[in-house]
């Protein structure tokens, strides 16, 4: 597609500028989260025998890793001057990648053992081949200490289990530890995954230097089921007396009767992509520049292959090479200090007047959140403080502005308010700099909008005109059917519309809704002036910010054209009536209202991503990416769970939790809304993104797994305590189901009351007594 130094160095720039994730192949987190989604490769993975018989197998890089090393370690080299790894070249290029390490072990009754093993980061690839004449083992001590550094022996092989790299002061990092070995005279570290913080295989990942200076000795890492058969062979067998270790070049891939290790992955858009927004994300980079037909058809194939849960990652790396430009200075910070106390909506108003917080010139650099009287900062007090707004400035904040008409389930702009509050376009603004928030920083907020206005936000706050795709009458069922039946009715020529004593005008008042489990300790809304019953005309009646507040009483009503209040509905003229009642409800009350978010939102989407995104995203992909999931599934929540601290699956604190929350799922709706509380308490957040927990959002927007860490060091009282901005609950001991419900119950409802920045809670404290005897 594109051929030439120049142009791998504009699609490398376009890469490293388009998503973090682009350069986060070499961090712990990042490899353990590509290795959860390994099933979903299209290539096998390695499966060299075990010191026992069995199998054992080490991750296949994705593409985006073979992308980034043969650019790094292969763009010369073996490959000739000037010959770059370009699209067109990609797949023969990877096959001259490792896939992995080999670790060949021979133990003292002559046995042979060959385990797989992720070569560090550090490591010269193809030449941290080293052998030695034996494996030395900590036998428990910190590493760096006297006692550890008397029992090292010069020119051995190491096996340092990762818990304890964990507990040793000297080794803050992976290059530290290896480093420290290297200083004792070992010419290899293998590094044996016990924690069970990456889940219940403990699987080996690249370890990265992470800023230390990289140590003098290659460092490998082994899975920990590798790691404890390892150990055991090497007792029953008369210990160890040879061990080589070294990357593995993929030069047996084509080899028909070959045990070889996983073969390199095909180019996505010519394979199975593991990641398609990724795969759309560079392929869009290359078409930027040198547009094809044959391009062209492929991005159209991959947006109909993604999910929504990619069309999100898409969205969001779009974003990010919109706004963040090569050599750019330090980004802007935007700063709110909320009121949780008080009511929200003057707050926002507050801002809007100062041009601070939600209404700064640029809320897509730094944007920092604080609740007045809490310590707590980072991206969980964002989230928490978007979801308070949501409900309690947007739902239900007094100023009129959103309504429902299925229940809450979704909500659209009330055109009451233009009516009724004069601060209407701040307020609608506000909303739209709000949900482009939400995009930029990938939080859902509990405010589910309609499909139908996701439509017009796509299109930049235009309606939709009449024969513009679905008909009026389509889209006035979906958006309430009782009135869609109504007006259909009305113009059958079998009926008379006379018999309803029907008017040229439609009813104006929609009451706010609260949503399912809203807040009980909601602040009092401000009082305003009593409502009165007005006839209002769409061209005249709107308020100015200078006017006074106005609400509207039921009964008040809008005419849908000039003395509409006097013109009667007859046979004759149904038509017109049922044509401009879906002219006002799908168009007029909705242009000024759609007009004041759309201009909140390009605050965050500019309106030429909003173009992309209405060829990548439908209106419900848009809506479902704004709100994320409206129901918790226990069994998806359960299996996307990871456990940390030393913290094991079959733990007594785990099967008791999981118990309970089991047990609430399975309640009534009361018990259900219990589940959100114990999501907004561990994330900040009430509800799932699209595609489910495997997809939660941590720290600035990463993926991070839910995840139940040890509670060792708390005391028998504590209840559960939330790191929410990592989405992590540490759980104390529970005596009992009962105990677990209890202490589970106190921290939900305690813990999504305020942030208390390192403090721990007791159940034995006066407000949980308190909430107790609620």
């Amino acid at each position: 597609f594109a051929q030439g130094a120049a142009r791998a160095a504009e699609i490398e720039e376009t890469i490293a500028v388009g998503s973090p994730s682009w350069q986060a192949d070499e961090t712990e987190e990042a490899t353990v989260e590509e290795e959860e989604d390994d099933d979903d490769d299209d290539a096998s993975t390695a499966t060299p025998p075990g010191p026992d018989g069995e199998t054992s197998s080490a991750p296949t890089p994705s593409w985006v890793e073979y992308f980034h090393e043969l650019r790094g370690t292969l763009g010369v080299g073996a490959r000739g001057d000037g010959d770059m790894v370009l699209l067109s070249n990609f797949d023969s290029a990877a096959a001259e990648l490792p896939v992995s390490g080999e670790l060949t072990v021979k133990f003292g009754d002559g046995e042979v053992s060959t385990l797989a093993a992720v070569p560090a980061a550090w490591n010269e690839r193809f030449a941290d081949g080293v052998s030695a004449p034996s494996l030395k083992e900590c036998g428990g001590l910190q590493l760096g200490t006297k006692d550890w550094k008397a029992q090292m022996v010069s020119g051995a092989a190491v096996l340092v289990e990762r818990s304890l790299i964990r507990k040793s002061p000297a080794a803050p990092d992976w290059a530290t530890a290896v480093g420290l070995a290297a200083a004792e005279g070992a010419v290899v570290v293998i590094v044996a995954n016990d924690l069970y913080d990456d889940g219940p295989q403990r699987p080996a990942f690249r370890m990265g230097v992470f800023g230390a200076s990289p140590p003098s000795v290659a460092g490998f890492m082994i899975s920990g089921g590798d790691g404890d058969r390892l150990r055991q062979a090497a007792r029953e067998r008369g210990g160890v007396s040879r061990v080589s270790v070294a990357t593995v070049r993929n030069d047996r891939k084509a080899a028909p009767d070959a045990v070889s290790l996983a073969g390199a992955p095909l180019w996505p858009l010519r394979g199975v992509p593991r990641d398609v927004s990724q795969a759309w994300a560079l392929a869009e980079a290359v078409a930027a520049a040198a547009p094809t037909d044959e391009l062209r058809e492929e991005l159209r194939a991959l947006t109909a292959r993604m999910t929504p849960a990619e069309k999100r990652v898409w969205l969001a790396r779009r974003l990010q090479r919109h706004h963040r430009k090569p050599h750019q200075d330090e980004p802007a910070l935007a700063f709110v200090e909320c009121d949780r106390a008080g009511p929200q909506l003057p707050q926002l108003r507050e801002m809007a007047a100062e041009g601070t917080g939600l209404f700064a010139p640029d809320v897509v650099g730094d944007f920092e959140v604080r609740f007045k009287n809490e310590s707590a900062v980072g991206s969980a007090v964002l989230r928490e403080w978007m979801d308070v707004c949501a409900r309690r400035a947007f739902v239900r904040g007094g100023g009129t502005l959103l309504c429902t008409r299925d229940g809450g389930r979704t909500f659209w702009p009330n055109p009451a308010a233009v009516y009724a509050n004069p601060h209407w376009r701040t307020d609608f603004e506000a909303l739209g700099r709000l949900l482009g928030l939400a995009v930029w920083q990938q939080v859902t907020v509990d405010l589910p909008l309609h499909p139908y206005v996701g439509e017009c936000l796509l299109r930049n706050g235009a309606p939709p005109l009449s024969g513009d795709g679905a008909s009026d009458a389509e889209r006035l069922a979906a958006m309430d059917p009782d009135v869609a039946r109504s007006l259909a009715w009305v113009k059958d020529p079998a009926n008379d519309p006379a018999d309803l004593c029907l008017d040229f005008t439609d009813a104006l008042i929609d009451a706010e809704h609260a949503l399912e489990g809203d807040d009980d300790d909601a602040p009092p809304l401000p009082e305003l002036p009593a409502p009165t019953r007005r006839t209002v005309a769409p061209g005249r009646d709107a308020l100015g910010p200078d006017a006074a507040a106005a609400p509207l009483a039921p009964g008040s009503c809008v005419e849908l054209r000039d003395g509409g209040e006097d013109v009667d509905v007859t046979a004759e003229n149904s038509a017109a009536y049922v044509e401009a009642v879906a002219a006002w409800r799908l168009r007029t009350s909705l242009e000024r209202p759609l007009a004041a978010v759309a201009r909140g939102l390009r605050a965050a989407v500019p309106a030429v991503v909003l173009e992309d995104a209405r060829k990548m995203l439908s209106a419900a992909d848009f809506c479902r990416l704004l709100s994320g999931l409206r129901d918790l599934d226990v069994t998806d929540w359960r299996k996307h769970t990871r456990y940390a601290g030393g913290l094991r699956p079959d733990a007594r604190e785990v099967d008791l939790f999981w118990d309970v929350v089991e047990g609430w799922a399975a309640g009534p709706p009361a018990s259900k809304q219990r589940l959100h509380g114990l999501l907004q308490f561990a994330t900040g957040s009430r509800r799932v993104p699209v595609g489910g927990f495997a997809h939660l959002v941590g720290l600035n927007g990463g993926r991070h797994l839910f995840t139940l860490a040890s509670g060792h060091h708390m005391t028998p009282g504590s209840l559960p305590t939330a790191h929410a901005c990592v989405c992590t609950i540490d759980l104390p001991v529970f005596e009992s189901r009962a105990a677990a419900e209890r202490k589970l119950l106190e921290a939900v409802l305690v813990g999504t009351k305020r942030f208390d920045e390192h403090e721990t809670h007791t159940s034995d404290s006066e407000e949980d007594e308190a909430l107790r005897r609620a």
